[in-house]
């Protein structure tokens, strides 16, 4: 193996090593979500939204939004929500377009509901751009 093989293979290795361990991370706590274990996923998912993981703050949204694992508190889990459509997670701007469509835990805001929901449709068509890597 030459030395620019070995370094590029070093460089991939190093940059994929910390998103390879959130994926993992993740999953783990979506797996705890889904057996029912909230507290557990909670603590998993609150670490990795701290981090920046717009599916992480989803989920803390959601289950803040929910008391699920931690005391019910609409305003965090809206928070939460707002962080995680920010960085683009479609879920999150459907979840707050029908949160204010609602009125779940806020005043009702036809305006704002239509304003998440026009994000989500954007999201989602970007989403539909994007080439499947998987």
């Amino acid at each position: 193996m030459s030395w620019l093989t070995r370094t590029a293979f070093l460089l991939f290795t190093l940059w994929s090593w910390p998103v390879l361990a959130a994926s993992a991370a993740l999953d783990a706590a979506t797996q705890r979500y889904e057996s029912g274990d909230y507290s557990a996923a909670y603590r998993a998912f609150y670490g990795l939204a701290q981090a920046g993981d717009s599916q992480a703050q989803y989920y803390v949204g959601l289950m803040r939004l929910m008391g699920q694992g931690v005391a019910s508190d609409a305003a965090a889990g809206i928070g939460w929500l707002e962080k995680s459509a920010g960085q683009g997670y479609t879920d999150a701007a459907i979840t707050l377009g029908n949160i204010y469509a609602s009125g779940l835990g806020v005043e009702m805001d036809a305006e704002r509901a239509m304003e998440w929901l026009d994000l989500a449709g954007m999201l989602a068509v970007e989403e539909e751009r994007e080439p499947d890597c998987d």
